[in-house]
């Protein structure tokens, strides 16, 4: 189990249970660091629907009583104020700044003023405010919210934080935990674990700072996708947001280049947890370098991660290997299994040809589901992955997360790419359902922006001087249903193309050149009914892999399942 965590400083928290007790503090430091000159103390007590707050601000200079008002003006005129503030970064971000001036004025930053109240009591050498907050102020997630109170003596100029903070009072990143419940049973809502015995503040802090990983540390990837002759994309998520930075180079040089991942309006983006940088103008066939650099979201500290490496698609390649697999759905003992294979040592680079999940249920739905098992194996050989997009990744609240972290540079599910002399064209078949009504799925307008491009695809150069065209597509064109009546609609206009690979019916076959009969090997059935196309159509099972040689005479599709026994080999010649 761990934590989230966007401070650069160790946890502070306060436990306010709703029988009325008080709970005392004056651990306070001055603002970058060092003994305070007076003593501040806290204390924090509540009923179940209010929290009461006095705070008694020692002073041995004078103590300067100036604004009554309840507005900004506590700041503008000056004067000695207390500044208290409620918030989070995680989960649903927000933050209130409440002033209190000694002169008895309160305000804060929501408009909030008429629902809170604050009074002021002055004496000798000290000065004493207290607050009653609602507690449906506040945005609590598992029984707590983040606070911090911060002083300004005005006649000693001396500003003092209960909480360690690096920059700013708002860093918010640094604020402690307030909590309206006891220690044990909050660790347990975040956790899960149950303490032996009732945990102490300090036991509390302790035990919840060795779950804390920090929010720019590289959690997910890197994976590269997208290869061509001259580009690459390089993606990675962290742990929770930050600002980050891809930086490259040649192989065996020293000087690397950098960029940043997302940068907008004179800004570096840090409000992201997935990072995608499509790079581009690169030399053909070579090596590059590349690695992450990540910033903390407070310090601005960077963390450096390890260097990995890419090649690029080589234009000249006309002997080469590639390797595919599909409907995997999120079987993880299967993915680790299927990429430990010998072929995927030579195969230079791995296409998954659709249903990688079973629905899209959020961010974990796909870092667990396949892309850490997939991105550990970009790392470990500097291959790249390609994604073809199949109908199960439209499925899910989250479906449209596979364009955040899958995107082409074209913004689209559909591409092509070409190594050597074989051109590759990706489709996106859509849903195997028709649209609704009700607008979810629109993938009658996709089509026709996708058809509006194939179209001129065939007219490029791209496509008219490859020698081989190899159609990868969830769907395969197998029968007259619906969802493979939309794959025949896209496939009819690549008529030239000579392999089809595919997936989707969780049973291996093969459909040769202008057959309409599936053959499907293991069982030995042959099921009419398939468009007619003039390639040879490969559609891979669950448990299968596609090892795929492509030379200048002919396409091997050797056929191997999950334990690396062969299934079935189908050859493509050319002129055949």
């Amino acid at each position: 189990m761990s934590l989230i965590s966007y401070a650069s400083s160790a946890l502070k928290a306060l436990s306010v249970p709703a029988d009325g007790t008080e709970v005392r503090a004056d651990d306070f430091s001055k603002f970058h660091g060092g003994e305070p000159g007076a003593k501040t103390e806290i204390i924090f007590s509540r009923s179940k629907t209010e929290l009461f707050l006095e705070v008694i601000c020692h002073e041995p200079a004078e103590i300067r009583a100036k604004s009554s008002a309840n507005d900004w003006s506590i700041f503008d005129e000056g004067g000695d104020r207390l500044e208290i503030f409620f918030g989070t970064l995680t989960v649903d971000p927000w933050l209130i700044q409440c002033a209190i001036g000694a002169g008895g004025g309160h305000a804060d930053n929501n408009g909030l003023t008429d629902e809170w109240n604050a009074s002021v009591e002055i004496g000798e050498n000290f000065w004493k405010a207290k607050a009653v907050f609602p507690i449906s102020m506040f945005k609590t997630n598992n029984f707590y919210t983040y606070f911090n109170i911060c002083r300004y003596s005005e006649a000693r100029n001396e500003y003092v934080t209960w909480t360690d903070l690096d920059t700013k009072f708002h860093e918010v990143e640094n604020y402690g935990m307030l909590l309206f419940d006891d220690y044990s049973r909050v660790y347990f809502a975040e956790t899960g674990i149950m303490p032996e015995k009732e945990f102490t503040r300090r036991e509390f802090e302790t035990e919840m700072d060795k779950l804390r990983i920090p929010a720019h540390s590289i959690q997910h990837g890197p994976w590269i996708t997208n290869a061509t002759l001259t580009g690459m994309t390089v993606s990675f998520g962290s742990a929770g947001n930050c600002g980050a930075f891809l930086e490259y180079r040649l192989a065996g040089t020293e000087t690397w280049n950098r960029i940043p991942f997302d940068r907008r309006d004179g800004i570096l983006i840090r409000n992201h947890q997935i990072h995608v940088q499509h790079l581009s103008g690169l030399q053909p066939g070579t090596v590059y370098e590349y690695r992450i650099v990540t910033l903390h979201p407070v310090t601005l500290r960077e963390n450096t991660g390890a260097i990995h490496t890419f090649k690029t698609l080589e234009p000249a390649r006309d002997n080469f290997t590639f390797t595919a697999f599909s409907d995997l759905h999120s079987n993880i003992v299967r993915i680790r299994k299927m990429l430990q294979l010998a072929p995927l040592k030579e195969s230079d680079f791995l296409i998954n040809i659709g249903d990688h999940l079973s629905c899209a249920c959020g961010l974990d739905s796909y870092y667990k589901g396949f892309l850490d098992l997939e991105s550990e194996w970009c790392q470990k050989t500097g291959k790249p992955l390609c994604f073809v997009r199949g109908n199960h990744e439209q499925i899910g609240t989250f479906a449209g997360l596979y364009q955040d972290l899958l995107p082409h540079p074209s913004g689209k599910s559909f591409f092509s790419f070409r190594q050597g002399e074989t051109l590759f064209i990706a489709l996106d078949a859509g849903n195997d359902k028709p649209d609704d009504e009700s607008g979810l799925f629109c993938n009658q307008e996709m089509f026709r922006e996708e058809m509006a491009w194939l179209k001129e695809l065939v007219q490029t150069e791209e496509y008219r001087s490859a020698r081989w065209r190899i159609a990868l597509i969830h769907m395969p064109a197998d029968s007259a249903r619906y969802d493979a009546l939309a794959a025949a609609d896209l496939l009819k206009m690549i008529p030239e193309t000579e392999l089809i690979l595919a997936g989707h019916r969780h049973y291996y076959f093969y459909i040769d050149p202008n057959s309409d009969i599936c053959v499907r090997k293991r069982d030995g059935k042959e099921i009419p009914g398939a468009t007619k196309l003039p390639a040879l159509t490969v559609a891979n099972d669950t448990d299968t892999m596609l090892c795929v040689n492509v030379s200048p005479e002919q396409i091997d599709v050797k056929v191997i399942d999950e334990n690396g026994e062969p299934v079935d080999t189908r050859t493509v010649k050319k002129g055949s």
